[in-house]
């Protein structure tokens, strides 16, 4: 077992693709020894050859993680205000934030970000894998797993639940032949080519080329553990059970459609961790009532519109977090599988339609960026995997921020385009699409003047968020309307997720083969600037077609109740890190003093 299960920090996720070169040359491991010289005798036999020695090349260097807090309290409840509840709780099979997210304390994963100091969420640190290698061609990793963690049931976590992770994921069923609904990460997982276990403690995973993204999938939130023992066979009770996972926070009773109850999990592996005695997830019926009840001190997680924020961090109820932008936005997608509507002409009268910057001031609250499909580098919290702004701009008129742009220039190009189509004032377009009630509803009215004005006046229904998330699945829309948080400290798992043409979650079916043959590539690119290049070809090929149009990203302007404390890095994407909440901790003070108290 590891001795004090000694946790380690590592640099920057991107850091990991840095496979080659004279910085990351393979090294002997540290533990092996040299034979010693035979004696020189004439009649000795000859000398056994020494074992081979496992070559162990690690991207970056390993670092002690921070020290536990000495100020941090023990006690108290966290109350997550939501506005919606789970579908259902088959994380291995979603992609909605309600099931990553909220149900992360009852979850751990492999790996997992770095939620231990302010503003280096994109820092990959160990987790229930202490240690991760891979061989000199990048072609097969290593995973040293922590002797002694046990899921809520009682049952040691070891090799096998790791490797039934990952099998089930992206072969989208078990060795028995259960199948999984669906898999989002499967495309991506499938650069997999095998895995097995070595030992208990030892998962070896294989690809026929360098799969450098690996470790940073790991660490996503949608990679969870769960016992093989339980699961096998029986995929389909992922839906309805909440683990039994191996996480901070065990589960005590779910309220459906209300609330889910966990307490504080005395086995967890990382002592002392979590500090916490109870995790509440809170289904407040609407977005007006999650909003009071935070704006009023009775929950520790939730949403405030932007007119009410700055009030309550200047009176000190409310701690603002950094500026950052989220790792997903708003976007629309038409179906290219339907007639008219997979017309390249109408995806980009669509582009042309949308004025960004009215959309984020008039039903954002001024809170979001416009950006291509990787956020700007230009902007607070962007990334230099994508496109410049000039070349954005230079994709077409329609493209670059609208804030730069004559939107009346753009909507007569995207009329122009509707009229090429056949339609016009007097017959204008009726593509259908669905309204996601509790995120699309409140977006939709900038949306729809914007789309009447180039003759596209859709038919609508509104749908909750289990039924809309079935609709994208199952391709039921003319066009969509869809939040996308996913990832991208890396580019690999979200490329694939998103846009691959076999991928579950390209919802809108483009297919091209020449876009999945540069994600591929891009994929085995073990160069960080060449990758990047590959990536920019990305960019530029799916911003020319519009393939997702992106009406902005959102920006992570979160607030916390000032009693909550040692809450960093709350970007979704974080997924299975904050928001398990294994190191914050609520102060008791400043919550009596400004805060209600739960029962």
């Amino acid at each position: 077992m590891r001795g004090n299960m000694t946790r380690f920090l590592v640099a920057p996720a991107i850091a990991l693709a840095m496979l080659i070169g004279i910085a990351c040359a393979p090294a002997a491991d540290p533990t092996a020894t040299t034979a010693p010289a035979a004696a020189p005798a004439a009649t000795q036999a000859p000398a056994a050859t020494a074992a081979p020695v496992e070559t162990k090349v690690r991207p970056v260097a390993v670092v002690a993680t921070p020290a536990k807090n000495p100020n941090a309290q023990t006690g108290g409840i966290f109350r997550y205000l939501n506005n919606s509840y789970p579908a259902d709780f088959a994380v291995w099979e979603g992609a909605v934030g309600s099931i990553i997210n909220g149900l992360a304390p009852s979850n751990d994963t492999l790996l997992e970000f770095n939620a231990w100091e302010e503003g280096k969420g994109g820092e990959l640190l160990p987790n229930i894998a202490y240690d991760w290698w891979t061989n000199e061609d990048g072609t097969e990793w290593t995973f040293a797993i922590t002797e002694g963690v046990k899921f809520h049931d009682g049952t040691d976590l070891t090799c096998a639940d790791a490797q039934f992770m990952l099998d089930v994921i992206r072969n989208e069923q078990d060795a028995t032949g259960d199948e999984l609904r669906k898999s989002p990460r499967a495309l991506y997982a499938k650069r997999v080519t095998g895995t097995s276990c070595a030992d208990d403690y030892h998962l070896k995973v294989t690809s026929d080329a360098p799969l450098p993204s690996l470790p940073v999938a790991l660490g996503l939130g949608n990679f969870v553990l769960l016992p093989k023992a339980t699961f096998e066979g029986k995929l389909d009770t992922l839906l309805d059970n909440i683990g039994p996972g191996a996480g901070p926070f065990v589960v005590e009773e779910v309220i459906p459609g209300e609330q889910i109850t966990m307490k504080r999990n005395a086995n967890y592996w990382n002592q002392p961790y979590p500090y916490m005695d109870e995790y509440r997830y809170i289904n407040s019926g609407s977005t007006a009532a999650m909003q009071a009840a935070y704006r009023v001190g009775r929950g520790e997680r939730g949403t405030l519109p932007a007119t009410v924020r700055p009030e309550l961090v200047a009176d000190g109820t409310m701690t603002q977090a950094l500026p950052l932008i989220r790792h997903g936005g708003m976007g629309i997608q038409a179906n290219w599988t339907r007639e008219p509507w997979n017309d390249p002409r109408f995806s980009l009268a669509l582009k042309c339609a949308i004025d960004s910057d009215k959309l984020i001031q008039t039903a954002q609250d001024g809170d979001a960026w416009e950006s291509p499909m990787f956020p700007l580098a230009e902007i607070p919290g962007g990334t230099d995997w994508g496109l410049t702004k000039a070349e954005w701009k230079a994709i077409h008129p329609c493209h670059g921020p609208s804030t730069e742009a004559n939107i009346e220039e753009r909507q007569d190009i995207a009329r122009g385009l509707m009229e090429e189509m056949g339609y016009s004032a007097s017959n204008p377009a009726r593509p259908y699409t669905y309204l996601w009630s509790s995120f699309v509803v409140p977006r939709w009215p900038p949306i729809l003047e914007d789309l009447n004005k180039v003759y596209i006046e859709p038919e609508t229904e509104v749908l909750e968020t289990g039924a809309a998330y079935q609709a994208n699945n199952n391709g039921e829309f003319d066009f969509n309307i869809w939040g996308f948080i996913t990832a991208r400290h890396d580019p690999d798992h979200w490329l694939y997720e998103q846009f691959y043409s076999t991928s579950d979650r390209n919802y809108g079916k483009y297919t091209n083969p020449e876009l999945d043959a540069l994600i591929d590539k891009q994929s085995v690119t073990l160069d960080p600037t060449e990758r990047k290049k590959v990536v920019k070809e990305i960019s530029t090929l799916l911003l020319t077609d519009n393939v997702k149009i992106w009406a902005y990203w959102f920006m992570d302007t979160t607030v916390v109740p000032a009693w909550v404390k040692d809450y960093y890095n709350i970007s979704p994407s974080n997924q299975n890190t904050t928001a398990k909440l294994t190191r914050v901790w609520i102060d008791q003070a400043v919550l009596s003093e400004k805060g209600d108290a739960p029962n």
